[in-house]
């Protein structure tokens, strides 16, 4: 993967000519400005509300009001120094980021638009109650003028995934006179606390609507199934009715545990899920019918034949729910035993979806990514030239971890998309999901031996995967 920091992150000059990114979305960062009994009554306290940061600046300095590329930027009354913020979470950068590769991107952006750019004081970094900064002073010219750039990392170690980038200017003349106070700015900085709970996937859906614009390939109505192990059926769904396939009636008089599984790739569409497959690549997840389970395949909105548009990742979180529904009221399928999993872009899908509700009994990911911009845009239909950061927050698992409610186990085999298992991983504090990495297997070979294992579980009645579990996969 690139060592990109954000793949939209564009260079944008503002006064003394501060380098930083891409205005991000304001309507999430509220700055509540308070006049608070600091250490030194010389300050005023900041708070960055909904990002839980507090930064004091000196009384008498103002915001920068007018458009610029940080979360928030502070002038000297005297115009001869400023401080520029950036807030960062990992969860939203490249999966190889973080705060050092972060600081060096930014001095890179600043050196290409500056002349003389020289090191003024080598990089340090200190440790401060519960952060480190990691500091580096540059000087540099531009149009005749000059100043001294100030960059600093900031991490908190109760927060690990968020971080804030600094850049402070000064002229030159008041360098010895100006450094201790941006110096007292970023030492001052801190996490809030109590700060405003996460919101789940289901809240921050309420308040956004996408915006697509390309509808994606049409494959046509869904072919007749073989034999009488499936039949199509179609289900109600918020855009009209949509294409399935789903076990047949055994005919035993049982209510048996279920699965609705989500194939990979073109996720909107179904095809032929009976033709019996090589083990080496079973995206059906036989295992599962072979072991008596009721499977249902459901397309997607603007799949196939069907109605509604695509929307990649977001409304059909709905139609997946729409078509448990009518799996739950089949004679034959125990509502409550029903189970979600799915493959590839399928186990991306089964995430959201189980971070979105509690409905099912458990949920299998196999070979899911982190963000969804790792498709390189596709099958997702909105403006990927727009840099909506919210189009793609919505859509991608990293995101929502905290959501998820049941069971929920993902696995890939170690040459498949390990990278993102491992980035989730490590940024994961949820106690219901667990992560696995299968030892010599890839993304595709890894479908038989773990569904297998998995519907075995499911018939005896109780799901509890762990790694010694694993070592018995053949």
């Amino acid at each position: 993967m690139k060592k990109i920091i954000v793949a939209a992150l564009l260079t944008i000059l503002t006064s003394f000519g501060c380098a930083g990114r891409v205005q991000q979305d304001r309507q999430a960062l509220s700055i509540q400005k308070e006049q608070k009994n600091t250490k030194n009554t010389n300050y005023q306290n900041i708070s960055f509300a909904d990002n839980s940061i507090e930064l004091n600046f000196p009384r008498g300095w103002y915001e920068n009001k007018k458009k610029n590329p940080y979360d928030l930027q502070y002038f000297s009354r005297r115009k001869d120094m400023n401080t520029g913020v950036i807030i960062y979470d990992l969860d939203d950068l490249s999966i190889d980021a973080t705060p050092q590769n972060t600081l060096e991107w930014h001095i890179e952006q600043l050196k290409s638009h500056r002349e003389n750019f020289t090191i003024l004081e080598p990089e340090k970094t200190e440790q401060i109650g519960d952060k480190t900064l990691t500091t580096v002073v540059y000087s540099g010219g531009k149009d005749s003028s000059a100043n001294y750039y100030k960059f600093t990392s900031i991490e908190f170690a109760e927060s690990p995934t968020q971080f804030l980038i600094t850049l402070q200017v000064s002229v030159p003349s008041k360098w010895n006179e100006n450094k201790p106070i941006l110096e007292e700015i970023t030492h001052s900085a801190k996490m809030k606390l109590g700060s405003k709970p996460k919101p789940t996937l289901q809240e921050a859906r309420k308040e956004f609507n996408t915006a697509i614009v390309n509808s994606g390939e049409s494959y046509g109505s869904p072919d007749l199934p073989s034999g009488d192990e499936f039949e199509l059926i179609h289900y109600q769904s918020p855009v009209g009715r949509l294409a399935a396939y789903v076990t047949s009636d055994p005919n035993d008089g049982k209510k048996h545990p279920a699965i609705v599984w989500i194939t990979g790739g073109d996720t909107n569409t179904i095809g032929d899920v009976w033709t019996p497959r090589d083990r080496s690549n079973d995206q059906s997840a036989s295992a599962f019918r072979e072991a008596g389970i009721v499977m249902m395949f459901p397309s997607q909105r603007g799949g196939n034949d069907n109605p509604g548009q695509r929307e990649g990742f977001y409304g059909e979180v709905d139609d997946i729910l729409a078509a448990t529904e009518h799996l739950a009221k089949l004679p034959y399928v125990d509502p409550d035993q029903i189970y979600l999993g799915g493959h590839s872009t399928g186990g991306t899908m089964v995430m959201l979806v189980g971070a979105y509700s509690d409905r099912y009994r458990g949920i299998f990911s196999l070979g899911p990514v982190a963000s969804v911009k790792q498709y390189g845009g596709d099958f997702v239909y909105f403006d990927i030239d727009d840099n909506n950061k919210r189009e793609w927050k919505l859509r991608s698992p990293i995101h929502w971890l905290h959501s998820i409610k049941n069971p929920m186990f993902v696995f890939e085999g170690e040459y498949g998309n390990i990278d993102s298992i491992q980035f989730m991983a490590e940024r994961n504090h949820n106690p219901n999901i667990k992560f696995f990495e299968l030892s010599g297997y890839d993304h595709f070979n890894a479908i038989a031996p773990v569904t297998e294992i998995l519907a075995e579980q499911i018939v005896e009645g109780q799901v509890n995967v762990t790694q010694q579990t694993l070592e018995e996969l053949r």
